[in-house]
């Protein structure tokens, strides 16, 4: 679903381009675990050396490439709905119900926020490191904790952005 831009108020367009340039790096960073994964891949049957660590590199780039996809797919409203029951419901209950689904996502994705920045802080307290490469953990946490505290913004705008579609009589803007 393409979003409208020539509509779009100033704080929807500063999300827009936060977002669009977040879900980039995500891209970019699943970019460059497939072509490591190729390079490992051939490196192991051609050569018998693969790439060493390529496993945790997969692990933790494939998390941050997940997570910077959130807050775009929330905000284009691209997630995954089941609709089957509220096909015949009138738009502003329509509104109404993507409100009440929002706003318990936006709940979800601060309490996912805080408690992520607070497992980064913990794993670099403690210094846990990869086994192979022995890089710190916690580098992987930070850019999830940004993506989560940019979906928590992102949620919190579309719980507005029903509302006022729901005020308006479910007419999506």
């Amino acid at each position: 679903m393409q979003m409208n831009h020539s509509r779009t108020n100033g704080i929807e367009r500063v999300l827009i381009i936060l977002a669009s340039s977040l879900a980039v790096f995500g891209g970019l960073v699943l970019s460059g675990l497939i072509l490591m994964t190729v390079i490992s891949v051939v490196g192991r049957s051609i050569f018998n050396t693969p790439i060493p660590g390529d496993f945790e590199l997969v692990e933790i780039g494939s998390a941050v490439a997940i997570f910077s996809f959130l807050p775009y797919c929330q905000l284009i409203r691209a997630n995954v709905a089941v609709d089957f029951f509220t096909t015949r419901t009138p738009p502003r209950i329509k509104a109404l119900l993507d409100m009440a689904g929002n706003l318990l996502y936006a709940g979800i994705a601060a309490l996912l926020t805080w408690r992520l920045a607070l497992g980064g802080i913990d794993l670099k307290h403690y210094g846990e490191s990869t086994m192979v490469l022995q890089a710190p953990i916690w580098w992987g946490f930070v850019p999830a904790v940004i993506s989560l505290g940019l979906l928590t913004l992102v949620c919190a705008y579309s719980v507005w952005r029903s509302w006022r579609e729901a005020v308006q009589g479910g007419q999506p803007r």
